[in-house]
């Protein structure tokens, strides 16, 4: 897509030049507990998503492969709000 850049982040604090919200300091939280559930499950080789506020399991190799596609309306948002990195 062009005009925009699509990355990971990895489990902590994203920072985004303002202060972290409750869902931003309680989301890592849950998908560490969603990971060690799973793990103890026998669920191997997966990793946590989340989507919105709820949490799934996807294969490492779908995750590196896939690619996502940006909520267009979601951006021209961020943008108004002027949040956007």
């Amino acid at each position: 897509m062009h005009g925009y850049r699509m990355r990971y982040s990895i489990l902590g604090h994203v920072q985004r030049g303002v202060s972290s919200s409750a869902f931003d300091r309680v989301l890592p939280t849950r998908m560490g507990v969603y990971a060690v559930e799973s793990l103890l499950k026998g669920e191997s080789k997966k990793v946590v998503g989340a989507n919105g506020h709820a949490l799934h399991l996807i294969s490492i190799f779908d995750s590196v492969q896939n690619e996502a596609v940006p909520d267009l309306e979601l951006l021209k948002l961020i943008k108004v709000l002027k949040t956007f990195c």
